[in-house]
């Protein structure tokens, strides 16, 4: 289907009359949705800015949707209030232009004017989300003031696009128009998605936050300047890369914020870009006040060219107060070239990430250790058996150490190399940036070591931690 504006219906004016769609399945043809003129969407292209609600529940979109911008798997283009709930997409979002771009998994762009947004119990699955622009999310390619995103997820799909890349949102724009206090949130959520662009600027869940306090509305008093938009209780894996940065395991960069405030979060994604890279946050530009509490990056190591943090990889200074608060969060020590910045988390060792160490934590009401496979803290709003469940991850699992390993095999460094004697079968060594190869040993093993650091031997279910300096 090829025409502009598409969509199911092709706008929802709904003027003083509520509107409720529910109990709605679409699936689209092999040929998919392709608009001409961008606001795309399988439910509809665009949602007018009247006073009335629109509510969309229990709805479900399987199939293809492409447009040149503002494309959505719900919806392209949303300047009304709306609320989703319990609705899912799985297929393939795609704008085409590199000058507009704008995709989301549900939702193109809700805009910046201050209507309410609400999205409840609502994901993709599966999907692919793309853009040959920039403003890509799992959920939302661009998400406006008085936005929330409760226990809603991403998983098992691909997040690219140019700039402003996100797990579950590409890019939060607020105040464009001067709007009086906006408050937004994402609480209980949850990516799982591979997030990848071309140029800068992606985060595990949030590419970019963007907070205009530069043009407050006329009327505004000094509390109504406050805008904020926090995350709480919600998590990120998978992938996150880009040539240039800055990526965060969480958020990209967050711009200008006001009293925002990270919760209860962790992020062990894979993170790759040529610099400015944080386990938490990439760059914080200017922000005003924003505080990190009972938080976690243990991310594999990671390296780049320079502004690199544990949990932030740049902390950008303001014209006004830049107050960064950090409590009781926690971060993997084993990166290599990581230089500390202004926020300071508690460094674990492989053999320090136990239960106790993070004894100021809630293991009553928020956080449970583990699910029977994953050894490390899990949130308990969240179901316990969708949070990683396939193991410890690699660079975090716990060795054996020497004195308990068998007293036949002995090791030595000589010219360049690691000798192992008394070694029968396979043996894997990995290197601190968890590259592995696979050797066959007969009684000796003679494995090339390039350069000093720390080297995993797994030899017949034992291992074996070798310094080599």
């Amino acid at each position: 289907m090829k025409r502009d504006n598409a969509g199911l219906f092709n706008q929802l004016n709904t003027e003083d009359v509520p509107t409720v769609i529910k109990n709605l399945t679409i699936e689209i043809g092999a040929k998919g949705i392709i608009g001409q003129q961008g606001n795309t969407g399988a439910i509809t292209s665009k949602v007018n800015k009247d006073e009335s609600n629109v509510t969309i529940i229990n709805c479900h979109v399987l199939g293809n949707i492409e447009s040149t911008n503002t494309v959505g798997g719900f919806i392209g283009r949303v300047e009304g209030p709306l609320e989703i709930i319990n609705c899912s997409f799985q297929g393939i979002v795609s704008a085409t232009s590199e000058a507009d771009g704008l995709a989301g998994g549900l939702v193109g762009q809700k805009y910046e004017g201050g209507t309410t947004f609400k999205m409840t119990g609502s994901y993709t699955i599966d999907s692919d989300i793309s853009s040959a622009g920039s403003n890509v999310g799992g959920l939302i390619g661009v998400a406006g003031p008085n936005s929330i995103v409760e226990a809603c997820y991403a998983s098992g799909g691909t997040v690219i696009g140019k700039n402003n890349v996100g797990g579950l949102i590409g890019n939060y724009y607020t105040n464009r128009d001067g709007a009086l206090r906006s408050f937004s949130f994402m609480k209980n959520c949850f990516s799982t998605n591979s997030v990848g662009c071309s140029d800068n600027t992606a985060g595990g869940l949030v590419g970019s936050i963007n907070i205009n306090t530069d043009n407050p509305h006329p009327d505004a008093t000094a509390a109504d300047r406050a805008f904020a938009f926090d995350i709480i209780e919600c998590y990120s894996t998978g992938s996150i890369g880009a040539v240039n940065g800055p990526i965060g395991g969480l958020v990209g960069i967050y711009n200008k914020s006001n009293e925002c405030l990270i919760d209860a979060c962790y992020s062990v994604a894979t993170l790759t870009a040529g610099s400015t890279i944080g386990g938490l946050i990439g760059n914080t530009a200017g922000c005003q006040s924003l505080t990190i509490t009972n938080s976690y990056a243990l991310s594999s190591p990671f390296s780049g060219d320079y502004d690199l943090g544990r949990l932030i990889g740049k902390v950008t200074p303001n014209e006004g107060t830049n107050t960064i608060t950090v409590t009781d969060c926690f971060a993997f020590d084993g990166l290599s070239s990581i230089a500390e910045n202004s926020a300071a988390a508690t460094l674990l060792t492989k053999e320090q990430v136990i239960q106790s160490a993070f004894s100021a934590w809630d293991f009553t009401d928020m956080w449970s250790w583990g699910n029977g496979m994953y050894n490390l803290p899990v949130l308990q709003e969240l179901d316990l058996d969708g949070q990683p469940s396939e193991s410890t991850p690699t660079h975090l699992k716990q060795l054996t150490s020497l004195a308990n390993t068998q007293q036949n095999i002995t090791f030595i460094y000589k010219d360049n190399a690691i000798q192992v004697n008394g070694a029968e079968g396979i043996v894997t060594i990995t290197n601190v940036s968890g590259i592995s190869q696979v050797y066959t040993a007969n009684g000796f093993l003679n494995i090339p070591v390039n350069a000093p650091g720390i080297y995993i031997l797994s030899i017949n279910n034992s291992s074996y931690k070798i310094s080599v300096k």
